[in-house]
């Protein structure tokens, strides 16, 4: 007895010798299509020797179980309506177009779960990158405007501060000289109401000319000293006495330091006399 093998999605067919290759053959072909995880479909034909089909069996492929236990045998027409379908299908072209028919609906009833999977997870790390990103930028706004204000309080607190330290400064040195001042003031106010301006020279910056007043000072008293840039300015309340008539006037001094002059400091301006009370 001779076998024949038939691929029917290939068309191509195979010759065996006996039984036991068909059975190697359709192990083979049934961990292929396993492995692969496609459905074949094989007819078997079984041979005599003039080459006449005397059998045939058409195997659907995979097959769970032994090869051998679902191999060609020949059916008795009686217990043909009692037995159970087999992996072997009777010999009829409509088994194999059911079973390709078959084939894109299993294929598409198959779950696509994967893709979805990815596609949530996809969504979710662009949702956070989205966040951090907008996390980092405002830090970075609230950082930047925090440096700004930080700079804009630096520099108003600088307005505020160096003319304190000028004031602060200007003080010190009025207090530091101000008893020189005032001990020039005092020998320059006699000598100013003296009626004798040539004695005033010595008192007075270069191209400064004071005329002396008539009077004699009866007292003197300091009111308030104060400076602005290289000047200084001392207020004094005096009482004079012309003749028989007392009287008493304001009078703001102006000066200046000069080392070189013979008490340290010389007039800068005349004298502003003014009344008092």
């Amino acid at each position: 007895m001779m076998y024949r093998m038939t691929d029917q999605f290939k068309e191509k067919s195979k010759d065996y010798r006996n039984k036991d290759l068909v059975l190697q053959a359709l192990e083979r072909e049934n961990a292929r299509c396993q492995f692969e995880k496609v459905r074949e479909a094989f007819l078997i034909e079984e041979l005599d020797k003039k080459g006449v089909v005397v059998f045939q069996e058409e195997v659907s492929l995979p097959f769970e179980g032994v090869a051998e236990d679902l191999f060609l045998q020949q059916k008795d027409p009686k217990k043909e309506k009692s037995k159970k379908p087999s992996f072997f299908n009777r010999s009829s072209k409509a088994s194999f177009d059911e079973i390709s028919s078959q084939q894109p609906k299993e294929a598409s009833k198959m779950p696509i779960t994967a893709p979805t999977k990815e596609k949530k997870i996809g969504k979710s790390v662009n949702v956070w990158k989205v966040f951090l990103q907008f996390v980092f930028g405002a830090v970075l706004v609230v950082s930047f405007v925090f440096s700004l204000l930080t700079v804009q309080l630096f520099f108003a607190s600088q307005r505020q501060i160096r003319p304190l330290e000028r004031q602060v400064r200007i003080l010190k040195e009025t207090q530091e000289k101000s008893g020189s001042l005032d001990t020039f003031s005092r020998y320059f106010l006699p000598y100013y109401f003296s009626s004798d301006g040539a004695r005033l020279k010595p008192f007075l910056k270069k191209g400064l000319t004071i005329e002396a007043k008539q009077g004699q000072l009866q007292s003197v008293i300091l009111e308030k000293i104060s400076k602005t840039e290289n000047n200084y300015h001392l207020t004094y309340v005096v009482a004079l006495k012309a003749g028989e008539e007392r009287k008493q006037m304001r009078l703001t001094l102006e000066m200046k330091e000069e080392r070189s002059s013979s008490y340290g400091f010389v007039m800068t301006k005349k004298p502003l006399e003014t009344q008092y009370p």
